[in-house]
């Protein structure tokens, strides 16, 4: 993904995983085992998106405002696959205007943005797939029913598909297990309320929010929020 602005270029990493959700994996293959997984000394936990605003300029901790440029020129690793957009690259840019970094040090700041998501989508991949209920063997049919439920309810061409698709890709949400696990047991939902090939369907398939809040588990939730039913 192109940043803004040209001139100096944050310099390249290793590409993260495969997110569980994408086109490449979505055909049933888990991701190879042993995926390397950065430092995650880098990575503070699911909000790693913002941290690298916390970076104080300067080698003895305070900012040198005469090695402040006019216009800091940022950019992101071609290979980064949407795990970190122009947002996150304006708002690196605007700390370093208010804290008067030197260009050097915005560029290092972005760097360490993207091994820190980079370490972050790993780990999200790496959970997902040792997951007794959803990884493992069963990852393959765990993808094959998610990609179900997007191809349903967010299907190319529908006007929220690109902002999803941005979403799943970025920080790694596509890797997540609680990402994963959701559209799995919604596609498994609604692969039970289709008919076989050639038989009627009666009153017809349930769209996907009737099957979630006609499920067993919701309904006994909904009973207990009400006091039960009538």
């Amino acid at each position: 993904m192109e940043g803004t602005g040209s001139g100096t270029t944050v310099e390249s990493v290793k590409t993260p995983a495969d997110t569980v959700l994408s086109d490449q994996t979505a055909s049933g293959q888990p991701p190879p085992a042993g995926s390397s997984t950065p430092d995650a000394s880098k990575a503070s936990g699911d909000g790693a998106t913002g941290a690298a605003g916390e970076k104080t300029a300067g080698k003895d901790g305070a900012a040198d405002a005469s090695k402040a440029p006019l216009e800091y020129t940022l950019s992101l690793p071609d290979d980064i696959n949407g795990l970190i957009d122009d947002t996150d690259i304006a708002l690196i840019r605007d700390t370093a205007t208010k804290s008067k970094w030197s260009q050097e040090d915005a560029s290092a700041a972005v760097g360490e943005l993207v091994a820190m998501v980079q370490a972050q989508s790993s780990r999200f991949l790496a959970e997902t797939t040792a997951d007794p209920t959803y990884g493992g063997q069963k990852l393959a049919e765990s993808q094959k029913l998610a990609q179900a439920v997007i191809q349903k309810i967010r299907p190319p061409g529908h006007p929220r598909y690109d902002s999803f698709q941005k979403f799943l890709a970025r920080g790694g949400a596509g890797n997540h297990i609680e990402v994963v696990s959701f559209l799995a047991d919604l596609g498994r939902l609604m692969a039970e309320d289709t008919p076989p090939q050639g038989r009627a369907s009666g009153a017809g398939a349930k769209d996907a929010a009737t099957l979630l809040y006609t499920h067993p588990s919701s309904i006994a939730l909904q009973e207990r929020a009400g006091g039960g039913s009538a």
